[in-house]
Protein backbone atom coordinates (compact mmCIF):
# COMPACT_ATOMS: atom_id res chain seq x y z
CA UNK A 1 0.00 0.00 0.00
CA UNK A 2 3.00 2.47 0.63
CA UNK A 3 4.56 1.94 -2.08
CA UNK A 4 1.53 2.47 -4.62
CA UNK A 5 0.77 5.59 -2.72
CA UNK A 6 4.63 6.41 -3.19
CA UNK A 7 4.24 5.27 -6.92
CA UNK A 8 1.44 7.76 -7.00
CA UNK A 9 2.90 10.70 -5.73
CA UNK A 10 5.90 10.25 -7.92
CA UNK A 11 4.09 10.19 -11.10
CA UNK A 12 2.11 13.28 -10.12
CA UNK A 13 5.23 15.13 -9.53
CA UNK A 14 6.70 14.31 -12.55
CA UNK A 15 3.52 14.96 -14.27
CA UNK A 16 3.83 18.64 -12.43
CA UNK A 17 7.66 19.01 -14.03
CA UNK A 18 6.12 18.30 -17.42
CA UNK A 19 3.68 20.88 -17.51
CA UNK A 20 6.32 23.45 -15.88
CA UNK A 21 8.77 22.44 -18.61
CA UNK A 22 6.21 22.65 -21.66
CA UNK A 23 5.58 26.26 -20.47
CA UNK A 24 9.00 27.28 -20.35
CA UNK A 25 9.54 25.36 -24.18
CA UNK A 26 6.34 27.47 -25.06
CA UNK A 27 7.88 30.87 -23.98
CA UNK A 28 10.75 30.11 -25.42
CA UNK A 29 9.78 28.32 -28.44
CA UNK A 30 8.04 32.61 -28.81
CA UNK A 31 11.25 33.91 -28.61
CA UNK A 32 13.15 31.46 -31.02
CA UNK A 33 10.46 31.19 -33.55
CA UNK A 34 8.20 33.97 -33.26
CA UNK A 35 10.95 36.82 -32.44
CA UNK A 36 12.58 36.61 -35.19
CA UNK A 37 14.36 40.06 -36.34
CA UNK A 38 16.06 41.36 -39.36
CA UNK A 39 18.96 42.14 -39.72
CA UNK A 40 18.53 44.98 -42.28
CA UNK A 41 14.84 45.96 -42.79
CA UNK A 42 13.19 48.56 -45.54
CA UNK A 43 9.61 49.97 -44.94
CA UNK A 44 8.06 51.46 -48.11
CA UNK A 45 4.82 51.35 -47.56
CA UNK A 46 1.95 51.57 -44.66
CA UNK A 47 1.29 48.28 -45.58
CA UNK A 48 5.14 47.17 -44.70
CA UNK A 49 4.97 48.78 -41.36
CA UNK A 50 1.75 47.04 -40.43
CA UNK A 51 2.64 43.78 -41.54
CA UNK A 52 5.71 44.34 -38.78
CA UNK A 53 4.51 42.71 -35.89
CA UNK A 54 2.84 39.60 -37.65
CA UNK A 55 5.73 39.19 -39.74
CA UNK A 56 8.34 39.74 -36.74
CA UNK A 57 7.03 38.48 -34.02
CA UNK A 58 7.71 39.88 -30.49
CA UNK A 59 11.31 41.55 -32.62
CA UNK A 60 12.80 43.94 -30.24
CA UNK A 61 15.90 44.78 -31.69
CA UNK A 62 17.09 46.05 -35.70
CA UNK A 63 20.99 45.92 -37.07
CA UNK A 64 19.67 48.42 -39.90
CA UNK A 65 16.14 50.37 -40.19
CA UNK A 66 15.32 52.29 -43.17
CA UNK A 67 12.38 54.03 -43.53
CA UNK A 68 12.34 54.76 -47.36
CA UNK A 69 11.00 58.15 -48.83
CA UNK A 70 9.99 56.00 -52.06
CA UNK A 71 7.04 53.64 -51.93
CA UNK A 72 8.03 50.10 -52.88
CA UNK A 73 6.45 50.26 -56.57
CA UNK A 74 8.32 53.48 -56.91
CA UNK A 75 6.47 55.96 -55.90
CA UNK A 76 6.15 58.31 -52.65
CA UNK A 77 5.63 56.12 -50.16
CA UNK A 78 2.08 56.52 -48.46
CA UNK A 79 3.06 55.45 -44.86
CA UNK A 80 1.16 57.87 -42.38
CA UNK A 81 2.34 56.38 -38.97
CA UNK A 82 4.78 53.93 -37.36
CA UNK A 83 2.15 52.26 -34.20
CA UNK A 84 2.74 48.84 -35.01
CA UNK A 85 6.62 49.52 -34.44
CA UNK A 86 5.81 49.78 -30.63
CA UNK A 87 7.74 46.42 -30.49
CA UNK A 88 11.03 47.79 -31.10
CA UNK A 89 13.95 49.03 -28.58
CA UNK A 90 16.60 49.03 -29.95
CA UNK A 91 18.01 49.94 -33.37
CA UNK A 92 21.77 49.94 -34.70
CA UNK A 93 21.46 52.18 -37.73
CA UNK A 94 18.23 53.88 -38.59
CA UNK A 95 17.43 56.55 -41.50
CA UNK A 96 14.11 58.20 -41.90
CA UNK A 97 13.04 59.86 -45.30
CA UNK A 98 8.74 60.40 -45.68
CA UNK A 99 7.15 61.57 -47.94
CA UNK A 100 5.13 65.00 -46.82
CA UNK A 101 2.12 62.90 -46.02
CA UNK A 102 3.36 61.75 -42.89
CA UNK A 103 2.57 64.58 -40.54
CA UNK A 104 4.92 63.40 -37.85
CA UNK A 105 3.43 60.27 -35.88
CA UNK A 106 6.37 58.41 -34.20
CA UNK A 107 4.36 56.86 -31.71
CA UNK A 108 5.19 53.32 -33.31
CA UNK A 109 9.21 53.72 -32.03
CA UNK A 110 8.73 55.56 -28.67
CA UNK A 111 9.66 52.55 -26.99
CA UNK A 112 13.30 52.81 -28.63
CA UNK A 113 15.52 53.12 -25.65
CA UNK A 114 18.85 53.62 -27.63
CA UNK A 115 19.93 54.36 -31.51
CA UNK A 116 23.35 53.90 -32.47
CA UNK A 117 23.20 56.41 -35.70
CA UNK A 118 19.94 58.43 -36.57
CA UNK A 119 19.64 60.12 -39.75
CA UNK A 120 16.54 62.04 -40.19
CA UNK A 121 15.10 64.33 -43.15
CA UNK A 122 12.53 66.08 -41.63
CA UNK A 123 9.35 67.88 -43.27
CA UNK A 124 8.26 71.30 -42.49
CA UNK A 125 4.41 69.25 -41.56
CA UNK A 126 6.09 67.66 -38.88
CA UNK A 127 4.48 68.53 -35.21
CA UNK A 128 5.46 65.92 -33.06
CA UNK A 129 9.11 65.92 -31.30
CA UNK A 130 11.22 62.66 -32.29
CA UNK A 131 10.64 59.90 -29.60
CA UNK A 132 14.14 58.71 -28.80
CA UNK A 133 16.27 60.24 -26.15
CA UNK A 134 20.05 58.46 -26.60
CA UNK A 135 21.68 58.35 -29.79
CA UNK A 136 25.48 58.16 -30.32
CA UNK A 137 25.31 59.37 -33.74
CA UNK A 138 22.53 62.12 -35.25
CA UNK A 139 22.15 63.54 -38.58
CA UNK A 140 19.16 65.98 -38.45
CA UNK A 141 18.13 67.64 -41.86
CA UNK A 142 16.29 70.97 -42.12
CA UNK A 143 13.33 70.33 -44.72
CA UNK A 144 15.28 72.02 -48.28
CA UNK A 145 11.88 73.97 -48.93
CA UNK A 146 10.74 75.96 -46.19
CA UNK A 147 13.21 77.54 -42.94
CA UNK A 148 12.11 75.37 -39.50
CA UNK A 149 13.98 74.89 -36.28
CA UNK A 150 14.90 72.12 -33.97
CA UNK A 151 12.19 71.50 -31.78
CA UNK A 152 11.63 67.98 -33.02
CA UNK A 153 14.50 67.43 -31.07
CA UNK A 154 13.27 68.59 -27.60
CA UNK A 155 13.09 64.64 -26.43
CA UNK A 156 17.03 64.80 -26.78
CA UNK A 157 19.02 64.18 -24.15
CA UNK A 158 22.22 62.25 -24.60
CA UNK A 159 24.09 62.09 -27.83
CA UNK A 160 27.46 60.18 -27.08
CA UNK A 161 29.60 61.15 -30.72
CA UNK A 162 28.60 63.94 -32.72
CA UNK A 163 25.62 65.72 -34.28
CA UNK A 164 24.98 67.24 -37.65
CA UNK A 165 22.74 69.76 -38.57
CA UNK A 166 22.60 69.74 -42.60
CA UNK A 167 20.73 72.41 -44.62
CA UNK A 168 19.41 75.99 -43.17
CA UNK A 169 17.37 76.02 -40.54
CA UNK A 170 17.22 77.82 -36.98
CA UNK A 171 18.97 76.85 -33.67
CA UNK A 172 16.12 77.40 -31.81
CA UNK A 173 14.75 76.47 -29.45
CA UNK A 174 17.82 75.59 -27.24
CA UNK A 175 18.70 71.63 -27.00
CA UNK A 176 18.87 70.41 -23.51
CA UNK A 177 21.37 67.13 -23.50
CA UNK A 178 24.45 65.94 -22.50
CA UNK A 179 27.39 63.97 -23.80
CA UNK A 180 30.62 61.76 -22.86
CA UNK A 181 33.82 63.39 -22.61
CA UNK A 182 33.83 64.66 -26.35
CA UNK A 183 31.55 65.66 -29.13
CA UNK A 184 31.67 66.57 -32.58
CA UNK A 185 28.98 68.81 -33.95
CA UNK A 186 29.23 69.49 -38.14
CA UNK A 187 27.07 72.28 -39.60
CA UNK A 188 27.05 72.31 -43.16
CA UNK A 189 24.95 74.08 -45.65
CA UNK A 190 23.12 76.72 -43.08
CA UNK A 191 22.79 80.59 -43.68
CA UNK A 192 20.08 80.82 -41.35
CA UNK A 193 21.26 83.15 -38.30
CA UNK A 194 21.97 81.38 -35.18
CA UNK A 195 23.92 81.06 -32.35
CA UNK A 196 26.09 77.94 -31.55
CA UNK A 197 25.45 77.61 -28.07
CA UNK A 198 21.92 76.83 -28.21
CA UNK A 199 23.16 73.94 -29.59
CA UNK A 200 26.06 73.05 -26.81
CA UNK A 201 25.90 70.30 -24.26
CA UNK A 202 25.58 71.09 -21.04
CA UNK A 203 28.46 69.11 -19.51
CA UNK A 204 31.29 70.02 -21.85
CA UNK A 205 33.37 72.83 -22.17
CA UNK A 206 34.60 73.82 -25.33
CA UNK A 207 38.32 72.49 -24.98
CA UNK A 208 36.53 69.24 -25.94
CA UNK A 209 34.38 70.14 -28.65
CA UNK A 210 35.58 69.68 -32.24
CA UNK A 211 33.63 71.87 -34.52
CA UNK A 212 33.05 71.52 -38.46
CA UNK A 213 31.43 74.22 -39.95
CA UNK A 214 31.05 73.77 -43.54
CA UNK A 215 29.64 75.99 -46.67
CA UNK A 216 27.79 77.90 -43.64
CA UNK A 217 27.30 82.08 -42.59
CA UNK A 218 25.95 83.73 -39.91
CA UNK A 219 26.82 81.67 -37.02
CA UNK A 220 27.47 83.60 -33.65
CA UNK A 221 30.29 81.96 -31.50
CA UNK A 222 29.67 83.20 -28.76
CA UNK A 223 29.46 80.00 -26.17
CA UNK A 224 27.80 82.15 -23.49
CA UNK A 225 30.80 81.24 -21.04
CA UNK A 226 34.73 82.36 -21.15
CA UNK A 227 36.41 79.88 -23.56
CA UNK A 228 40.49 79.50 -22.84
CA UNK A 229 40.29 76.91 -25.18
CA UNK A 230 39.01 74.86 -28.05
CA UNK A 231 39.64 71.42 -29.26
CA UNK A 232 39.17 71.77 -32.92
CA UNK A 233 37.42 73.80 -35.46
CA UNK A 234 37.11 73.75 -39.21
CA UNK A 235 35.81 76.31 -41.51
CA UNK A 236 35.66 75.56 -44.83
CA UNK A 237 33.74 77.34 -47.71
CA UNK A 238 32.24 79.42 -44.31
CA UNK A 239 32.95 82.84 -44.76
CA UNK A 240 30.96 86.03 -42.39
CA UNK A 241 30.72 83.92 -39.28
CA UNK A 242 31.54 85.86 -35.99
CA UNK A 243 34.05 85.15 -34.01
CA UNK A 244 34.30 88.21 -32.03
CA UNK A 245 33.90 86.66 -28.37
CA UNK A 246 36.45 83.68 -29.54
CA UNK A 247 39.48 86.30 -30.01
CA UNK A 248 41.09 85.73 -26.83
CA UNK A 249 41.15 81.98 -26.86
CA UNK A 250 44.47 81.13 -26.31
CA UNK A 251 44.80 77.70 -27.37
CA UNK A 252 43.23 75.35 -30.43
CA UNK A 253 43.86 71.57 -30.57
CA UNK A 254 42.94 71.94 -34.55
CA UNK A 255 42.24 75.25 -36.34
CA UNK A 256 41.78 74.79 -39.99
CA UNK A 257 40.83 77.23 -42.24
CA UNK A 258 39.74 76.48 -46.15
CA UNK A 259 38.56 79.71 -48.13
CA UNK A 260 37.15 81.26 -45.69
CA UNK A 261 37.66 85.02 -43.95
CA UNK A 262 38.37 85.85 -40.68
CA UNK A 263 40.21 88.17 -38.62
CA UNK A 264 42.87 87.82 -36.39
CA UNK A 265 42.96 85.66 -32.57
CA UNK A 266 44.84 85.77 -29.90
CA UNK A 267 46.27 82.17 -29.31
CA UNK A 268 49.54 81.51 -28.47
CA UNK A 269 49.17 77.78 -29.07
CA UNK A 270 47.74 75.51 -32.46
CA UNK A 271 47.86 71.34 -32.47
CA UNK A 272 47.25 71.46 -36.26
CA UNK A 273 47.44 74.27 -38.32
CA UNK A 274 45.98 74.57 -41.68
CA UNK A 275 45.87 77.99 -44.39
CA UNK A 276 44.74 76.94 -47.06
CA UNK A 277 43.00 78.97 -50.09
CA UNK A 278 42.46 82.07 -47.92
CA UNK A 279 42.98 84.72 -51.53
CA UNK A 280 43.03 87.56 -48.88
CA UNK A 281 45.43 86.85 -46.06
CA UNK A 282 48.87 88.20 -46.91
CA UNK A 283 50.72 88.06 -43.78
CA UNK A 284 50.29 85.09 -41.15
CA UNK A 285 50.85 87.18 -38.21
CA UNK A 286 48.17 89.19 -39.16
CA UNK A 287 45.80 86.23 -38.19
CA UNK A 288 47.65 85.20 -35.36
CA UNK A 289 50.05 88.07 -33.79
CA UNK A 290 50.49 86.13 -30.94
CA UNK A 291 51.73 82.72 -32.17
CA UNK A 292 54.15 80.75 -30.09
CA UNK A 293 54.11 77.26 -31.03
CA UNK A 294 52.72 74.44 -33.23
CA UNK A 295 52.40 71.47 -31.35
CA UNK A 296 51.60 68.69 -34.57
CA UNK A 297 51.67 70.06 -37.57
CA UNK A 298 51.72 72.65 -40.14
CA UNK A 299 49.87 73.34 -43.40
CA UNK A 300 49.83 76.46 -45.67
CA UNK A 301 48.93 75.60 -48.96
CA UNK A 302 47.01 77.35 -52.23
CA UNK A 303 46.80 80.76 -50.60
CA UNK A 304 47.31 82.86 -53.50
CA UNK A 305 48.20 86.07 -52.06
CA UNK A 306 50.31 85.12 -48.85
CA UNK A 307 53.75 86.81 -48.72
CA UNK A 308 54.82 86.14 -45.31
CA UNK A 309 55.37 83.60 -42.86
CA UNK A 310 57.20 85.33 -41.04
CA UNK A 311 55.33 85.40 -37.42
CA UNK A 312 56.53 81.83 -37.24
CA UNK A 313 60.07 82.82 -36.78
CA UNK A 314 59.16 83.25 -33.27
CA UNK A 315 57.47 79.82 -33.11
CA UNK A 316 58.95 76.60 -31.29
CA UNK A 317 58.76 73.56 -33.82
CA UNK A 318 56.39 71.04 -33.51
CA UNK A 319 57.29 68.55 -30.64
CA UNK A 320 54.80 65.71 -30.64
CA UNK A 321 56.42 63.03 -33.01
CA UNK A 322 54.10 61.27 -35.37
CA UNK A 323 53.97 57.96 -36.41
CA UNK A 324 56.29 57.18 -39.54
CA UNK A 325 54.36 56.72 -42.32
CA UNK A 326 50.95 58.37 -41.58
CA UNK A 327 48.83 61.18 -42.55
CA UNK A 328 47.10 63.45 -40.31
CA UNK A 329 44.41 63.44 -42.90
CA UNK A 330 42.75 67.06 -42.10
CA UNK A 331 42.46 69.26 -45.03
CA UNK A 332 45.07 69.41 -48.08
CA UNK A 333 47.54 68.83 -45.12
CA UNK A 334 50.12 66.06 -45.82
CA UNK A 335 48.60 64.16 -48.95
CA UNK A 336 51.90 62.74 -49.29
CA UNK A 337 52.11 60.12 -46.84
CA UNK A 338 55.57 60.70 -46.58
CA UNK A 339 55.54 64.08 -45.24
CA UNK A 340 55.21 64.45 -41.68
CA UNK A 341 55.34 67.75 -40.54
CA UNK A 342 55.30 70.47 -42.24
CA UNK A 343 53.72 71.30 -45.93
CA UNK A 344 54.14 74.62 -47.46
CA UNK A 345 53.06 74.69 -51.03
CA UNK A 346 51.27 76.82 -54.04
CA UNK A 347 51.71 80.11 -52.16
CA UNK A 348 53.06 82.25 -55.70
CA UNK A 349 53.40 85.41 -53.93
CA UNK A 350 55.39 83.61 -50.68
CA UNK A 351 59.08 83.51 -50.42
CA UNK A 352 60.29 80.64 -47.70
CA UNK A 353 63.96 80.88 -48.67
CA UNK A 354 64.81 83.39 -45.64
CA UNK A 355 62.34 81.85 -43.10
CA UNK A 356 64.11 80.98 -40.01
CA UNK A 357 61.21 78.62 -39.00
CA UNK A 358 61.89 76.42 -41.74
CA UNK A 359 65.87 76.59 -41.44
CA UNK A 360 64.79 74.93 -38.01
CA UNK A 361 62.43 72.54 -38.85
CA UNK A 362 64.60 71.09 -41.83
CA UNK A 363 67.50 70.56 -39.07
CA UNK A 364 65.28 68.85 -37.21
CA UNK A 365 63.02 66.55 -39.45
CA UNK A 366 65.19 66.32 -43.11
CA UNK A 367 62.55 64.86 -45.46
CA UNK A 368 59.26 64.83 -42.95
CA UNK A 369 58.29 68.18 -44.33
CA UNK A 370 58.09 69.79 -47.93
CA UNK A 371 58.42 73.40 -49.05
CA UNK A 372 57.87 73.78 -52.59
CA UNK A 373 56.31 75.40 -55.84
CA UNK A 374 56.46 79.00 -54.07
CA UNK A 375 57.63 82.37 -55.10
CA UNK A 376 60.98 81.74 -57.36
CA UNK A 377 60.30 77.63 -57.15
CA UNK A 378 62.27 78.06 -53.73
CA UNK A 379 61.88 74.57 -52.75
CA UNK A 380 63.48 72.18 -49.86
CA UNK A 381 66.65 71.69 -52.07
CA UNK A 382 67.26 75.48 -52.26
CA UNK A 383 66.32 76.17 -48.80
CA UNK A 384 68.55 73.41 -47.15
CA UNK A 385 71.41 74.74 -48.80
CA UNK A 386 70.96 78.81 -47.38
CA UNK A 387 70.22 77.25 -43.85
CA UNK A 388 72.89 77.96 -41.59
CA UNK A 389 73.83 76.39 -38.06
CA UNK A 390 73.21 79.67 -36.34
CA UNK A 391 69.37 79.01 -37.41
CA UNK A 392 68.53 76.07 -34.83
CA UNK A 393 67.24 78.03 -31.99
CA UNK A 394 68.99 77.56 -28.33
CA UNK A 395 65.38 76.15 -27.10
CA UNK A 396 65.55 73.05 -30.15
CA UNK A 397 68.64 71.69 -28.12
CA UNK A 398 68.35 68.90 -25.16
CA UNK A 399 70.21 70.46 -22.69
CA UNK A 400 69.03 67.26 -20.42
CA UNK A 401 72.29 65.44 -22.45
CA UNK A 402 75.76 65.97 -21.32
CA UNK A 403 78.40 65.49 -24.28
CA UNK A 404 82.19 65.10 -23.63
CA UNK A 405 84.42 66.23 -24.83
CA UNK A 406 83.37 69.13 -27.21
CA UNK A 407 84.93 70.10 -29.19
CA UNK A 408 85.96 67.07 -29.74
CA UNK A 409 88.63 64.88 -32.12
CA UNK A 410 87.76 61.55 -32.12
CA UNK A 411 85.05 59.73 -29.99
CA UNK A 412 82.25 61.55 -28.19
CA UNK A 413 80.75 60.31 -24.98
CA UNK A 414 77.50 60.82 -24.52
CA UNK A 415 75.47 60.16 -20.94
CA UNK A 416 73.06 59.65 -19.96
CA UNK A 417 73.17 56.45 -22.28
CA UNK A 418 70.37 56.60 -25.22
CA UNK A 419 68.62 53.16 -25.41
CA UNK A 420 70.12 50.45 -27.86
CA UNK A 421 69.47 51.03 -31.51
CA UNK A 422 69.03 54.61 -30.98
CA UNK A 423 69.14 56.16 -34.35
CA UNK A 424 71.67 59.16 -35.17
CA UNK A 425 72.70 61.67 -37.81
CA UNK A 426 75.71 64.13 -38.20
CA UNK A 427 74.40 67.21 -40.13
CA UNK A 428 76.73 69.23 -41.79
CA UNK A 429 76.40 73.85 -41.92
CA UNK A 430 74.31 72.55 -45.14
CA UNK A 431 71.61 70.72 -43.83
CA UNK A 432 73.21 67.62 -44.84
CA UNK A 433 73.63 64.02 -43.38
CA UNK A 434 77.19 63.25 -43.74
CA UNK A 435 77.20 60.42 -40.79
CA UNK A 436 74.41 58.04 -39.54
CA UNK A 437 74.04 55.00 -37.85
CA UNK A 438 73.10 53.15 -34.19
CA UNK A 439 74.66 54.18 -30.69
CA UNK A 440 73.34 53.67 -27.72
CA UNK A 441 76.69 55.76 -25.05
CA UNK A 442 79.13 57.23 -28.07
CA UNK A 443 79.79 57.71 -30.99
CA UNK A 444 82.89 58.28 -33.75
CA UNK A 445 83.70 61.42 -35.64
CA UNK A 446 87.07 60.62 -36.40
CA UNK A 447 86.33 60.41 -40.51
CA UNK A 448 85.03 64.19 -40.48
CA UNK A 449 86.59 66.56 -41.35
CA UNK A 450 87.23 69.81 -38.86
CA UNK A 451 83.70 72.00 -38.74
CA UNK A 452 80.36 72.97 -36.86
CA UNK A 453 77.96 69.82 -36.86
CA UNK A 454 74.51 68.92 -35.46
CA UNK A 455 73.94 65.07 -33.99
CA UNK A 456 70.50 64.48 -34.35
CA UNK A 457 69.32 61.88 -31.89
CA UNK A 458 65.73 59.78 -32.76
CA UNK A 459 64.23 58.60 -29.80
CA UNK A 460 62.25 55.38 -30.04
CA UNK A 461 59.63 57.13 -28.43
CA UNK A 462 57.40 58.28 -30.75
CA UNK A 463 55.43 60.63 -28.98
CA UNK A 464 59.32 63.05 -28.48
CA UNK A 465 60.69 64.94 -31.83
CA UNK A 466 64.73 63.97 -32.23
CA UNK A 467 67.04 66.10 -29.95
CA UNK A 468 69.62 68.16 -31.69
CA UNK A 469 73.53 68.42 -30.31
CA UNK A 470 75.63 70.72 -31.75
CA UNK A 471 79.00 69.61 -31.55
CA UNK A 472 82.49 71.05 -32.94
CA UNK A 473 84.90 68.83 -35.11
CA UNK A 474 88.98 69.61 -34.63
Amino acid sequence: MIVMFLNHRVIKTINMYKFIISIVIFFISENFIFAQCPTTLTLCSQNSVDAFPTKYRGCRSIDTLYIDLKHCLGELNDIVNLDSLYSIEFIGDLTINLSPIFKGNFYGLSNVKKINNANVFTQKSWRSPLPFDTVNTLVFNFPKDTITDISLLSNLKFISKSITFLQSGNFTPPLDYRTNDSLNITIENNVSKNRIQNVLPKNLSASKISFHILSTQNIDFDFGYKVDSIKSIKLIHSPNNDFSTLREVKKFGLFEITNSNIEKFACEEIGFLAINVCSELINLGDLFPNLKKITNALGINFNKNLKSIDILDKCELPSVKPITGNSYNFGLIFSNLSISYILISNNPKLNTCNSDYLCRAFKRFGDSIYIGDNLNDCNDELLQKECSISSVAENDIDSAYTIIPNPVTDVLTISPPMPNGTRYRVINLLGNTVMSGEMFDRISLGELPSGHYIIMLDKPDKHHPPQAIKIVRI
